[in-house]
C-alpha cells in the first residue's frame, strides 16, 4: 500500500508526535513510502521470544520502532529479517519463518483476542491487568492511570 492511496496518510501519519517525542530524545521524524503487512512484525516479535526469550524480542521491538519511526524503513520480510540479526538471532532462520505460514494462525488468534480487550494501538500499557491506553503519551498521564488504578 503506497501512502496517500487507498485511505492512507500521506506522510507520517504521527507526525503529530515527531515534537513531542523529540523532548523526551525520540526521533520519529522518519516517514514511509508504503505499509508493511502488520502480521510479519507481529510474527517476528513472536519468533525472537521462542528464539531468545524476552530480552530479545524487547531489543528487536526497539530496533523495529527505530527502524520505522526513524529511518524510513519498510518492514517487509527481509528488513525484518536482516533487524532480527541485528538483534542477536539468526537472520536466515528469520527469513524462512517469515516467508512460511508457521504461527500465523496463532498470531492472528493473539491480534484478535487483544482487540476483544480493548487493545486498539501500540504500544498499549496495561494496568492492573487490563488495558488504559495505547500509542504516545505525556508523563502525566502515566501518573494519573497509576494514581486512580
Amino acid at each position: 500500500m503506497v501512502a496517500g492511496t487507498e485511505g492512507t496518510p500521506a506522510g507520517a501519519y504521527w507526525s503529530w508526535a515527531v515534537e513531542p517525542a523529540r523532548k523526551y530524545g525520540l526521533d520519529m521524524s522518519g516517514g514511509v513510502d508504503k505499509f508493511p503487512d502488520g502480521i510479519y512484525y507481529h510474527r517476528i516479535l513472536y519468533w525472537a521470544e521462542k528464539q531468545g526469550g524476552w530480552q530479545v524480542q524487547h531489543n528487536l521491538s526497539g530496533l523495529l520502532f527505530k527502524a520505522f519511526y526513524s529511518d524510513r524503513v519498510f518492514l517487509g520480510p527481509d528488513n525484518l529479517a536482516r533487524l532480527a540479526g541485528a538483534a542477536g538471532l539468526d537472520a536466515n532462520a528469520a527469513l524462512a519463518y517469515l516467508r512460511s505460514d508457521i504461527d500465523k494462525d496463532v498470531v492472528m488468534k493473539q491480534a484478535q483476542q487483544f482487540v476483544k480487550e480493548g487493545v486498539s494501538g501500540a504500544p498499549t500499557f496495561y494496568i492492573n491487568g487490563k488495558p488504559k491506553f495505547s500509542g504516545a503519551q505525556e508523563p502525566r498521564v502515566f501518573v494519573q492511570a497509576l494514581l486512580s488504578a
